[in-house]
């Protein structure tokens, strides 16, 4: 998918300079229980922003009104050791008005591990469809694996790929015929010295 910066004239879209800077304020409450092996979080946030940034192909992109939303997770990990642990959370959340501006449900599942010299991470990410101004963004999954060999307690090397399968979040804009994805594919190697 190409990203939109011009329209069909290749004339780019223009800003607004005298936009506001977006304020979110957000207030969360929550409860975790934990033992040795489980731990679960349960958590509710109501998230109010003003001077919210969108677009209009007429305007280009503007303020609107402050806008309420709320979020609620449900988060579950089973600790296995303190070097190997696996973490799923589920949530859904409800956009301003009627006007379905993000996904309203998602989870992860990410495990942490080790095992002799290497460390891995595994993080899979899923955000469910949402339409928006007639433009559909379909369901997301964003995969990120990272793997690290400590070679000394000093020097260790590592390979990370995030949105590995390239189908990470879509956001819809108004008056741009496609949804634009938020993350790009990447691929890191990396070696780490500490001194």
């Amino acid at each position: 998918m190409a990203y939109l910066y011009s329209n069909g004239e290749n004339v780019p879209y223009k800003t607004n300079p005298d936009l506001d800077y977006t304020e979110p304020t957000l207030l969360t409450l929550g409860v975790k229980y934990k033992n040795a092996h489980h731990e679960v979080d349960l958590r509710a946030a109501s998230i109010k922003v003003k001077n919210k940034i969108t677009y209009d192909p007429t305007k280009g992109f503007y303020n609107i009104d402050e806008k309420t939303y709320e979020q609620y997770e449900v988060k579950y990990t089973y600790i296995i050791d303190s070097q190997n642990k696996i973490s799923f959370d589920i949530y859904t959340g409800s956009n301003a008005e009627t006007a379905n501006m993000s996904p309203s449900a998602g989870g992860h599942i990410i495990a942490y591990n080790t095992y002799k010299k290497f460390d891995f991470y595994n993080e899979l990410d899923y955000r469910n469809s949402y339409e928006l101004y007639g433009i559909k963004a379909d369901n997301s999954y964003n995969f990120t694996s990272a793997v690290k060999y400590h070679y000394s307690k000093d020097l260790s090397f590592g390979l990370k790929g995030e949105n590995i399968f390239n189908k990470s979040f879509q956001q819809i804009y108004n008056g741009l015929e496609e949804p634009i994805e938020v993350f790009d594919q990447k691929f890191w190697l990396n070696m780490e010295y500490l001194f």
